[in-house]
C-alpha cells in the first residue's frame, strides 16, 4: 500500500499491481502495458483528528489498547517469521493463549453459577419487591394445595399433563409435516418456523424473563452507588441554590434573576431558523441587566457574557411582525425584548422566559427603572 503518496496528497485512487512479497515499491497499474497482470483497486484518504477538540477517554483508551494490539502483532510476525524456534515459540503462545481463553471460558461459566446463586438469594431478601411477592404467594399456593390435596392425585395430574402436552406437540408435528408436503411454498422455511413456534412458549419465556430481571449483588451494588451519586449531586445543587440565592438577595441586593433563554443576532441567511440557547442566567442588578452563559459561570465568578445598561435610550421593544409569525403563542406570552447600552454601543436581547409571571416582574423592574432614571 503507497502509504507514501496517502502522506503526500493526502488520498490517493486507482489500480495498483500486485507486487511479490515483501516488496517495497508500489507500481501503478497501465492499461496498455500490464494486461494480464493482477491488480487492486485502492481508494485510501487520511482524516487528521481535529485538535481542537478535546479528546474523550473512551477514544483515548480505544487508541491505547489498538495500538497494544498492533505493536504485540507486529513484534510476534517479526521474531516468530521463518525460524525454527520462531516457530516452537509461536506454538507455545498459541498453547498460552489457549489456555487463557480456557480459563476466561472456566471464568465465565463459574460468574453464571454466583449470579443464580446471589439471584435466588435476592429473591427472598426482597432486592426485587414485586417479584419477591409473587414468589412468596406462589409458594403460600402450593403450601395450600399440598396440604388440601393428596400428593398421589398431584403426582397423576403431573404425568398426564406431560403426556396431554407431549402428545399435542407431536399431533402438531404431524399435521405441520402433512401440509408441508401439500402446500408448494418454501419447505425449509416453513420446517424452521414450526420448530421455533414449538420451541417457544410464553409461559416458560415469562418465567425466564421473570428471573432474569432479579438483580444480583453486582447490580444492586452499581445501583446504589449511581442512586447515592445522583441524591448526593440533588443535595449539592440544593445547597448551592440557597446560597446563591442568598448572595444574590442580600449581599448583591438584586432586583431580579432567573433563568433565561436567549436569542443571539445573527447573519442575514440564518434569519429563518431561530435557535433559543438555554441555560443561561440573568441578574438584574442596579441599573444594569447581566448574563451568564450558565449558573456555573455565575458561581465561580465568571465575567457576564453580556450586559445592558439601562440608561438613556434604553427599556422594552414591542415585538414586531416578523417576530410574531415566527414565535408560537406560548412563546409570544414568555418572550421580552430588552435594548440598553452595551459595551459597543446599543444593544438589543430577546429573551425567553420559563413563565408569564417572570416576564411581568423582569419588564417591570425595568420600567420602574426607566422611570426612575428619566
Amino acid at each position: 500500500i503507497p502509504l507514501s503518496k496517502v502522506m503526500t496528497n493526502n488520498q490517493i485512487s486507482g489500480w495498483f499491481q500486485v507486487t511479490e512479497v515483501n516488496s517495497t515499491h508500489t507500481v501503478l497499474y497501465n492499461k496498455e502495458t500490464d494486461a494480464g497482470i493482477p491488480c487492486i483497486y485502492l481508494s485510501l484518504r487520511r482524516l487528521l483528528p481535529d485538535l481542537s477538540q478535546e479528546i474523550s477517554e473512551a477514544h483515548r483508551e480505544a487508541s491505547i489498547t489498538l495500538e497494544e494490539e498492533m505493536i504485540l502483532t507486529a513484534s510476534n510476525k517479526t521474531l516468530f517469521q521463518g525460524k525454527t524456534i520462531g516457530n516452537s515459540l509461536g506454538s507455545l503462545n498459541n498453547t498460552v493463549r489457549g489456555i487463557g481463553g480456557t480459563l476466561h471460558s472456566i471464568q465465565n461459566s463459574i460468574g453464571q453459577v454466583v449470579d443464580l446463586l446471589e439471584v435466588c438469594h435476592n429473591i427472598f431478601t426482597f432486592a426485587d419487591p414485586q417479584i419477591s411477592s409473587l414468589v412468596l404467594c406462589s409458594l403460600l399456593v402450593i403450601c395450600i394445595l399440598l396440604a388440601l390435596v393428596s400428593t398421589r392425585h398431584i403426582v397423576l395430574l403431573i404425568g398426564l399433563t406431560q403426556y396431554i402436552i407431549t402428545l399435542v406437540s407431536k399431533l402438531k408435528s404431524l399435521l405441520s409435516s402433512k401440509q408441508s408436503k401439500i402446500s408448494s411454498f418454501e419447505p425449509n422455511q416453513t420446517n424452521e418456523n414450526d420448530e421455533e413456534t414449538q420451541n417457544s412458549s410464553p409461559i416458560s419465556t415469562w418465567i425466564t424473563n421473570v428471573f432474569r430481571s432479579i438483580p444480583t449483588d453486582e447490580d444492586l451494588r452499581k445501583v446504589y452507588f449511581w442512586e447515592g451519586q445522583r441524591i448526593g449531586e440533588q443535595a449539592c445543587s440544593k445547597i448551592r441554590s440557597e446560597k446563591r440565592i442568598t448572595r444574590l438577595t442580600k449581599l448583591w441586593n438584586a432586583r431580579w434573576f432567573s433563568s433565561v433563554k436567549l436569542r443571539i443576532e445573527c447573519r442575514e441567511e440564518y434569519l429563518n431558523d431561530w435557535q433559543w440557547q438555554d441555560g443561561y442566567f440573568a441578574v438584574v442588578l442596579g441599573r444594569r441587566l447581566m448574563i451568564w452563559r450558565s449558573v456555573t459561570d455565575l458561581d465561580t465568578g465568571e465575567i457576564p457574557y453580556k450586559q445592558v445598561y439601562f440608561s438613556g435610550h434604553a427599556g422594552i421593544a414591542g415585538l414586531s411582525p416578523i417576530e410574531l409569525r415566527r414565535l408560537s403563542e406560548d412563546q409570544v406570552k414568555r418572550v421580552t425584548n430588552i435594548f440598553g447600552r452595551g459595551e459597543n454601543g446599543q444593544l438589543k436581547l430577546m429573551l425567553l422566559l420559563p413563565d408569564k409571571s417572570l416576564k411581568d416582574s423582569l419588564e417591570s423592574v425595568i420600567m420602574d427603572t426607566a422611570i426612575k432614571d428619566d
